[in-house]
């Protein structure tokens, strides 16, 4: 009682498939819709809206069982106006399309639709290394479609798991259909970093960068490459500059950050892996420290590893476990690839079986590639030590660096509890002082994109909080207490009632007394407490 019984999927899918080709299925459309109306109000008006989510879901599967783009179009735009976070979250192609997945059927949808879905399936695939068997064939087959938009695309989902299985030159020929856009030049840039071509693959990144440039028309803060290839651009760079490659590999990390990208797990390992190329371990570690330690997207976890390899080498033995198991997996479903670099690491973790490096070795002579554990050699603690003493020895002999133009100030004020907080940016005067300064909007603090923002800057810069509100309207505010607790040691915080007066901002913790009061005693605090939480105390 009160329970009911449902079809399966996959048999539900079966049927509707079936059904999709019978001359009645039009009727059988129109009968449902009729039934259960999709918008609440049969007459259109200007507040109609959809009943619920489930019936926007239903129109859009049988637009795709009908084959019809312009349908299936015009119900993903009534979804993302009702239902946006649901739609976005929502598996409409894998649940239409792959349960279960008959090539069969697939072929004949429209092309745009299969491309749609191919680049979910497969990408989904690939970040957890699962067989790519049923999609090669049919990817194969586009080598030639000549369609601006999906031949491209789809051309380069095929290259792209040509190389994870280690096909450089094939994936490298059929590139060259596509040089207008620009993700075909990033992944001639991937293939030349395998082959150890690393001049050649840092030119075919900027080139890539410089089509996406063009074709966003954004000319400044281009978004870098939102692939999981874009992920060894900085390693192209490490390997051309070393140390002078910092610079520009924490200018993509953070430009990255602020775009969002599912390989982010790389990237911040990538930035952990710039501060120890300065010497910064305590700041790299910490930050390594942050990374996942799973494995949800197999490239960007390969990234990792091989960060905390340079890093760290012993601590990749804590990896071990895991990159066992991606190495068996990879090698099982076909990635020659991403087996072989998988089984350069775990070589480089002492007490491992022979067979790692072997088939590291001969898979690498096989491919043509270069090995990516050997693009950066990993330095030794003593070596850090020794680098470390060096520059402290050599700190006299040096120039003195020039001073910078800029600087963040922040002006406070702490009395009765009515917190405020102003950042400013000042410019230094031809006699050396500087200029009162002008007010920096906390949208752009927290963007990063003041180059005088120091480390502790950007700290107290991510206890910014956003709001969001209808008609994109968004409010900027500081969480007050995280915020006081990022200012403390701060050397340029000002009264906002008298900007020339220096303030000092300190940590303490209240004390504990205790006091004999008649015949017993009494604990109290030092400060008077009436909540949780952080209070700020004036000295003087």
């Amino acid at each position: 009682p009160g329970q009911k019984l449902e079809c399966t999927r996959p048999l539900l899918n079966i049927v509707s498939r079936e059904a999709a080709d019978e001359k009645f299925f039009p009727t059988l459309v129109k009968a449902i819709e009729q039934e259960l109306p999709l918008f609440r109000y049969r007459h259109a008006s200007y507040f109609n809206y959809p009943e619920n989510f489930r019936r926007c879901v239903r129109q859009l599967r049988l637009a795709i069982l009908a084959r019809d783009v312009e349908k299936l179009n015009e119900h993903i735009q009534i979804g993302l106006k009702h239902f946006r976070q649901q739609l976005m979250s929502f598996e409409l192609y894998h649940t239409t399309c792959r349960e279960p997945f008959d090539l069969s059927w697939f072929s004949r949808l429209p092309t745009v639709i299969q491309a749609a879905a191919l680049d979910i399936f497969v990408y989904a695939d690939i970040h957890q290394l699962n067989p790519l068997d049923d999609y090669l064939e049919h990817l194969d087959s586009f080598r030639e479609l000549d369609e601006p938009r999906n031949g491209p695309l789809l051309r380069d989902l095929l290259t792209t798991t040509l190389v994870l299985r280690g096909e450089l030159d094939e994936a490298a020929a059929i590139l060259e259909k596509d040089l207008d856009v620009s993700y075909a030049w990033v992944r001639k840039g991937w293939i030349a970093l395998l082959r150890g071509e690393y001049t050649t693959a840092a030119k075919h990144y900027e080139k890539g960068r410089a089509l996406l440039k063009t074709s966003t028309r954004k000319r400044k803060n281009i978004p870098y490459f939102y692939h999981f290839s874009g992920l060894f651009y900085p390693l192209a760079l490490f390997r051309l500059r070393d140390v002078a490659a910092v610079p520009e590999v924490l200018q993509i990390v953070n430009q990255t950050e602020k775009d969002g990208n599912e390989y982010l797990e790389g990237y911040l390992s990538l930035k952990a892996l710039a501060f120890a190329r300065q010497n910064k371990m305590v700041e790299a570690r910490a930050l390594l420290a942050g990374v996942p330690g799973h494995h949800p997207i197999a490239p960007s976890y390969l990234v990792s590893s091989l960060a905390t390899y340079w890093i760290s080498p012993q601590s990749l033995k804590d990896r071990t476990s895991q990159l066992t198991a991606l190495y068996e997996k990879a090698r099982k479903n076909g990635y020659r690839w991403i087996a072989a670099e998988l089984a350069g690491l775990l070589a480089a973790i002492p007490h491992q079986p022979a067979e790692y490096r072997r088939y590291h070795e001969e898979t690498m002579a096989a491919l043509s590639a270069n090995s990516l554990t050997t693009l950066i050699r990993p330095e030794e603690e003593w070596e850090r030590c020794l680098k470390a003493l060096t520059l402290l020895g050599g700190k006299e002999k040096r120039a003195k660096p020039a001073e910078k133009e800029t600087r963040l100030i922040w002006e406070v004020n702490f009395d009765n509890s009515n917190y405020y907080f102003q950042p400013k940016e000042q410019r230094r005067t031809k006699s050396g002082g500087w200029t009162s300064g002008r007010q920096v909007a906390l949208k752009r603090l927290k963007s990063g994109e003041l180059a005088c923002m120091t480390p502790q800057d950007r700290s107290i810069a991510e206890t910014i909080r956003v709001e969001y509100y209808y008609y994109g309207r968004e409010n900027l505010y500081f969480d007050t207490e995280k915020t006081l607790l990022a200012m403390v040691g701060h050397p340029l915080l000002f009264s906002a009632w008298s900007p020339n007066t220096p303030v000092e901002l300190v940590k303490e913790s209240p004390q504990l007394l205790v006091e004999r009061s008649g015949q017993g005693y009494e604990i109290k605090f030092s400060v008077p407490i009436q909540e949780s939480g952080v209070r700020i105390v004036k000295v003087g």
